[in-house]
């Protein structure tokens, strides 16, 4: 669970957090911007790991998958889920399930973006729309 945390937060930072060229576009920005821009990514991304391991670590996480896993599976089908898990394959399913999170959001992430431009543009058109109907 907490490599899946960290996979995660690595995954974010290079997602939501734009590189120094795409925040700056064109412009050539200083030497003193650029060390702005970087003092600020890095304290984002400090407040949000901070907050995210308040919230998402194992020791807040843990009630709620035992919850979950009590009302969803009889005990048999977690003995037997354990058993898996602690089997050769189940490790080596445990141990490739970050790589396999990690390889699908790669490769899912141009459709994300082109998505994601897509709703934007239907928002924009619809409050467009919206607007002139009721000028």
């Amino acid at each position: 669970m907490k490599d899946l945390i960290s996979l995660v937060t690595k995954q974010a930072d290079s997602m939501a957090l734009p590189t120094v060229e795409k925040f700056f576009g064109t412009a050539k920005p200083s030497s003193q911007q650029v060390k702005i821009y970087e003092e600020y990514v890095a304290t984002i991304i400090e407040k949000r790991n901070k907050i995210m391991a308040e919230h998402f670590s194992w020791e807040v996480m843990k009630p709620v998958y035992v919850k979950v896993y009590q009302e969803a599976y009889t005990q048999d089908e977690i003995d037997a889920m354990i058993a898996f898990y602690e089997s050769k394959a189940g490790k080596s399913s445990t141990a490739k399930a970050a790589i396999v999170m990690q390889k699908t959001t790669e490769l899912l992430q141009p459709s994300t973006v082109k998505m994601m431009q897509l709703i934007q543009t239907a928002v924009k058109e619809t409050v467009q729309e919206i607007s002139n109907k009721y000028k």
